[in-house]
């Protein structure tokens, strides 16, 4: 099951996700309570929780309660095995949103705050949790340039993090400033700095700054001034590029991430081996811009695929998020979800709802914070493989010397190339191929007579763009 807004009910969202946060700090002072009159508990707020390593948190206890009120008392669930959450039945207002677990007999937590409007799924909630003895604290004041406070005031601390997915997400945690301008994060996780802070508001220019180094107890002070924007536009977004990865679902499992806690590391290395138009857009897209997950609340099959929507935007200074458009062919685009992030410039989506063989199109659309709306970009599609299937050697079998090692595959409907990747220990950062072949046209590759030992193999089907990749699961056989 998927959850998203409809085509009317983003539309009435978008400008309300500018305007929220003053309005609702003017409606109930700082605390909660209702925006435009209409108090009405249908709201909904769906995130992710995902540790330092990027990956998600399941069995997390998270809760959500107005902002200035205690965090006892609020609704409580339990992230599923993603790491997704979905909390319903809120009223209009901010809420914090906090994470807790225990591993191990160690502490983790971690907290966001989030814009609640009338009628409205808020996605991307993302928390970011880490060892209560492993945070620290930023805070400081939003003013005017004569010094006068702004309430209402979303300020993004973006944090890189390295997601089971395989790409390197930037993950907004948001405060809200009060009647003082003031913000606080209280639960920044110190292993992952440095943190970039975007301050924005409807009617002013975003304004930015940068914590460099934050140690464990410690409280860094930023100060942030806007200035007027002077009704300004956005430019549409251009280059906007779509791509597939079809995964097992098992990456995303708890025993998997357990065990193996940079595995996804591994697929993204092949993905971008087999991908390098992939791997030359994600070092121009995750290293500078930010990345923002939408995630879902439901159950994967035997695969999970991921759409990366990359995009360009001249000019950050006066945009205050991006509209998502989709369709599934030969279907209208429509609002699919919107990015409340400045820097934005790739949207990571993994939705169980789609299919291989199916062409999916995407469109961004820039809004600015004089709410201001862009013309949709241009389209891209991306059309995601089915899962890459390891048909030789099997789960666990033994291959008794001098037989070679051959290894066979499931053609992939809309492949034109494979990939073949052998490890002697299991694949994770820092395993290098023992054997490996790319750019293969058949579906068995002999990687001959092989040391005795234990080895474990990947296959991967690419189609003809190079962009839409399939990676299959990791197969572990034996050498005597």
């Amino acid at each position: 099951m998927q959850y998203r807004l409809s085509t009317a009910g983003l539309r009435k969202l978008l400008p309300a996700l500018i305007l929220a946060t003053s309005v609702a700090l003017a409606g109930c002072g700082g605390g909660g309570g209702s925006d435009n009159g209409d108090n009405t508990n249908d709201n909904t707020i769906i995130g992710k929780i995902v540790g330092t390593d990027g990956f998600g948190v399941p069995g997390a206890t998270v809760t959500a309660v107005f902002t200035g009120n205690s965090t006892a008392g609020g609704p409580l669930v339990t992230t599923v095995t993603d790491g997704g959450y979905r909390i319903r039945g809120l009223f209009p207002g901010i809420y914090t949103v906090s994470a807790f677990t225990t591993v191990g007999g160690v502490n983790y937590t971690g907290s966001t705050q989030a814009v609640v409007t009338s009628h409205s799924i808020i996605s991307n909630a993302i928390i970011e949790m880490a060892p209560t003895n492993a945070q620290g604290i930023i805070q400081g004041y939003v003013t005017t340039g004569s010094g006068n406070p702004i309430p209402g005031v979303r300020v993004l601390a973006s944090v890189n993090v390295e997601p089971a997915q395989g790409t390197n997400a930037t993950s907004d945690l948001l405060a809200v400033t009060d009647h003082n301008g003031f913000y606080k994060f209280p639960n920044v996780p110190t292993a992952t700095v440095p943190y970039t802070l975007t301050a924005t508001a409807l009617g002013f220019v975003n304004a930015t700054t940068t914590v460099t180094t934050l140690t464990n107890g410690q409280t860094q002070a930023r100060n942030l001034v806007l200035t007027g924007s002077g009704n300004t536009t956005v430019p549409t977004p251009t280059n906007v590029l779509a791509a597939a990865l079809t995964q097992p679902s098992s990456v995303l499992t708890p025993s998997v991430i357990q065990a193996h806690a940079s595995i996804g590391s591994v697929y993204d290395k092949i993905r971008k081996i087999m991908s390098p138009k992939y791997a030359q857009l994600a070092a121009s897209h995750h290293l500078v811009h930010g990345t923002k997950v939408s995630p879902h609340l439901g159950g994967f099959g035997a695969y999970a695929i991921e759409a990366d929507v990359f995009f360009d935007e001249s000019n950050i200074t006066n945009v205050s998020g991006y509209q998502i458009s989709r369709s599934e062919d030969p279907q209208p685009l429509q609002a699919y979800d919107f990015l409340q992030d400045p820097q934005a410039s790739l949207y990571v989506d993994l939705d169980p709802s789609y299919v291989p063989n199916t062409q999916y199109d995407f469109a961004v659309t820039a809004v600015s914070v004089d709410n201001n709306s862009s013309s949709r970009s241009a389209a891209a599609a991306f059309d995601p493989l089915d899962l890459e299937v390891v048909t030789s050697p099997f789960q666990n079998q033994t291959i008794h010397n001098p037989n070679p090692v051959t290894v066979s595959w499931q053609a992939v409907n809309g492949a034109t190339q494979y990939g073949v990747f052998i490890y002697n220990e299991y694949p994770s950062v820092g395993a290098t191929p023992v054997a490996s072949a790319t750019q293969l046209t058949t579906t068995s590759f002999n990687a001959g007579t092989l040391p005795a030992g234990n080895y474990w193999v990947l296959v991967s089907a690419a189609d003809d763009s190079s962009i839409d990749v399939s990676i299959s699961q990791i197969i572990q056989f034996q050498v005597q």
